[in-house]
């Protein structure tokens, strides 16, 4: 914990994307998301997902922050105790209801916030993306390559029609780490549900696959309110 590095989250100068003069789309630049993040302190290393603990005394304690790279405005401080994510099993004990059968489909090019300017997205020519033109080319992918540092994240923003249940899944690609998975700590409106997908993994494939998170045995579920946007990052 000598240095910590604090997340500066980014989004994209505009929404929807410009084209060239081939008729192209352009990848637009990313700028500071100027909002209030409340952070807990992890390793900068990407090798513990959880936050990190530290020993404190009974009493008053005294904390010191030096700044080493970069300018901070600190709102306040909490001091919290240690909490693990809930099992799967406790979990769903949390809330009563059957899984939803609606779909909702959001493009990987519909980033809500990163955590780092230089991810970005790429055009693939699959007729099933959710961007996609036989001609012109298409920002519809995220740029692996991009976004494969620790602590990397990205979020999306979900919205459901009704309270309940919903299944969660990708459709990805990931050749980068030759025959072995990369693991993502998957997050739900900035809470990891539960203790399974705390660091789940990603199998290595060279071609796009779709995948619903799952234990399996079952496809997981999550937990959504109506009437309010949702959420989801992966880091």
């Amino acid at each position: 914990s000598e240095v910590i590095e604090l997340p500066t989250y980014w989004i994209f100068e505009s929404e929807g994307f410009k084209e060239d003069r081939y008729g192209n789309e352009i990848l637009p630049n990313s700028i500071k998301n100027d909002e209030w993040n409340l952070t807990r302190l992890t390793d900068k290393t990407a090798l513990n997902s959880f936050p990190l603990l530290f020993n404190f005394e009974s009493g008053e304690n005294k904390i010191t922050i030096h700044g080493v790279n970069g300018e901070l405005l600190i709102a306040y401080v909490q001091v919290l105790s240690e909490e693990l994510p809930l099992t799967y099993e406790e979990y769903l004990t949390q809330n009563s209801g059957e899984v939803k059968g609606s779909l909702n489909i959001i493009g990987a090019e519909d980033i809500y916030l990163k955590s780092n300017p230089s991810i970005s997205l790429d055009s693939e020519r699959d007729p099933s993306a959710t961007s996609y033109d036989t001609k012109y080319l298409r920002l519809n992918s995220l740029n692996g390559s991009s976004y494969r540092n620790g602590n990397d994240e990205i979020s999306y923003q979900v919205t459901v029609e009704e309270d309940g249940y919903y299944h969660i899944g990708f459709k990805y690609k990931q050749d980068y780490v030759m025959q072995m998975p990369v693991f993502r700590e998957i997050k739900i409106d900035g809470e990891i549900p539960f203790e399974e997908v705390s660091m789940y993994p990603f199998a290595y494939t060279t071609e796009y696959a779709n995948m619903v998170l799952n234990n399996g045995e079952e496809d997981f579920k999550f937990y959504l309110t109506a009437g309010e946007t949702h959420t989801i990052s992966l880091r």
